[in-house]
């Protein structure tokens, strides 16, 4: 029986993609149940799904995969995903300088993904894979670049970009092809999630909101959202074999149901509420949690079904990205500072005491030792649960590029990160203390390397880790206990595991 493995870099979209790839190859035959016999290091086949948001990201892809021929020099490599589709040719030489003598296989979000999966294990297996039938709705269309230019058109006077840049980006735009969202071009639900406590479900793709650091938009095309039915049957499937948590997630989830990620531009109401409320209404399904949203997502709609149904997690990533009304505006993000502590604080009035997680970029083009304090005020005055911080990273292809040169120094960067990370802790550090002597309720996952010796890691409703003694911790995965929390732990809090209290019988006289 043929084997593989799969490694992902980026983000949860990334991660469902990968498991639905998976999936295609185990109905095919292919195993990666290693309990066998086969070992990691002797595959037939590695799936590296790649990312390129950052230039960490990019490094790591590139190492992952001259780590993965190193291991099995043998074996044919997929790598798809997004720097798949920016580089091809760069990741095929980066492959075959390093050795590989098997196939390789470069899979684009512009390629269809079931038939190249069907072409490819066709060849290996040399029988007609009948499951995975080519898809037959192929119609696409390329956002041209005089539209491309017309998205980026308010942004030219600010960030004094030529004409000749706008047309002549360096990535290829991406087909807006509607055949790359899961079954909709005949690929498999879910039905699992490999080595995972927690599902994760792509419900949406794509992004046209062009903010000018980012370069998805190139290569993921316009917004498109998969039908709620299809969702509910996956996320069906999913808490039948045992997942207890659902995250649902998109490359801009807030845009689910609409045909453009620029909300002036939207003619109907957003479909997320709706989609959110069906889930949390599958029988069995513990907890439903969404990945990320902008402050304009927080509409009365959503907001009301957060408040109706406890299952959903009292958790919202909120990209701030900066707090500086300047740079948000540089960056072409859809809100300003006011209007993200506004819904912030809306998000408060109706969950008690949530978690506030957020994304953060330093060093953007022209950031200021002001713009930079913008950002650690807003920080303060939401009290973060968790902060991700990033230092800017420009990507060719992005609006932004042709002025890296406007970055503040290197040094200066690194000392704002480090600023930042210091004040992320302490932050962390004040929301965990709300929680210390509560009995909570924690979704058991692996330990991890972090996790000490005979203990157990589970993820509380606020989406902070919680570690507890257990003498067999693997035996708990994917099972929901209570923990007394005792104290604080860098990832959260510490605890043991509650005991039901016993009843005590009344005395008969």
């Amino acid at each position: 029986m043929p084997s593989f493995i799969t490694k992902t870099i980026g983000c949860k979209v990334n991660q469902y993609e990968t498991q639905v790839v998976a999936t295609v190859l185990r109905k095919s035959g292919f195993t990666d149940d290693f309990s066998d016999g086969y070992s990691p290091r002797q595959v037939d086949l590695v799936v590296v799904n790649t990312c390129c948001v950052t230039s960490s990201a990019a490094a790591k892809t590139r190492h992952a995969i001259l780590r993965a021929i190193r291991e099995n020099p043998h074996a044919d490599i997929i790598i798809l995903g997004c720097y798949a589709t920016a580089e091809p040719d760069t990741l095929r030489q980066l492959a075959l300088r390093a050795g590989a003598t098997g196939e390789v296989i470069i899979i684009g979000h512009n390629d269809n993904l079931a038939l190249r999966l069907r072409e490819y294990i066709t060849r290996f297996s040399n029988q007609p894979q009948q499951f995975l039938l080519p898809c037959m709705n192929n119609t696409s269309r390329d956002i041209g670049y005089d539209e491309c230019m017309r998205k980026n058109q308010h942004l030219s006077k600010e960030l004094s970009f030529s004409h000749k840049y706008i047309r002549t980006p360096s990535y290829p735009l991406v087909k807006d092809n509607i055949d790359q969202l899961t079954t909709s071009s005949n690929l498999p639900l879910l039905e699992t999630f490999t080595a995972h406590q927690r599902a994760f479900v792509k419900v949406q793709d794509g992004c046209d909101a062009f903010c000018t650091y980012c370069i998805i938009p190139r290569l993921r095309g316009k917004p498109r959202s998969r039908p709620i039915d299809e969702i509910l049957q996956e996320v069906r499937q999913l808490v039948a074999n045992g997942h207890k948590e659902i995250v649902l997630c998109g490359v801009f989830l807030g845009a689910y149901g609409q045909e453009t990620a620029i909300r002036r531009k939207w003619t109907k109401p957003s479909m997320l509420p709706e989609l959110l409320r069906r889930v949390a209404e599958i029988p069995g399904l513990w907890r439903v949690r969404l990945s990320s949203l902008e402050p304009g997502d927080l509409t009365e709609d959503l907001l009301k079904i957060f408040r109706d149904y406890p299952n959903i997690a009292a958790h919202l990533h909120l990209p701030l990205q900066s707090g500086s009304d300047s740079i948000l505006k540089r960056m072409n993000r859809q809100y300003n500072s006011l209007q993200f502590l506004w819904a912030v604080e809306r998000f408060r009035e109706v969950i008690d005491n949530p978690a506030i997680t957020t994304d953060i970029v330093v060093g953007f083009i022209g950031e200021t030792d002001k713009d930079f304090a913008d950002t650690i005020e807003i920080a303060r005055k939401v009290g973060f649960s968790r902060m991700h911080i990033f230092p800017f990273s420009p990507r060719q292809g992005t609006a932004a590029w042709n002025l890296r040169h406007q970055m503040p120094p290197q040094q200066v960067i690194k000392s704002r990160c480090n600023e930042l990370a210091q004040l992320g802790r302490k932050l962390a550090e004040n929301f965990h203390k709300h929680f210390i002597g509560q009995s909570i309720e924690v979704l058991v996952e692996l330990p991890n390397s972090k996790t000490p010796p005979n203990h157990a890691r589970g993820l509380a409703d606020r989406y902070f880790e919680v570690v507890f003694p257990a003498d067999k911790p693997e035996e708990l995965a994917g099972k929901v206990v209570k923990v007394r929390t005792s104290g604080l732990s860098s990832t959260g809090l510490t605890g043991i595991i509650d005991a039901p209290q016993p009843q005590v019988r009344p005395e008969v006289y």
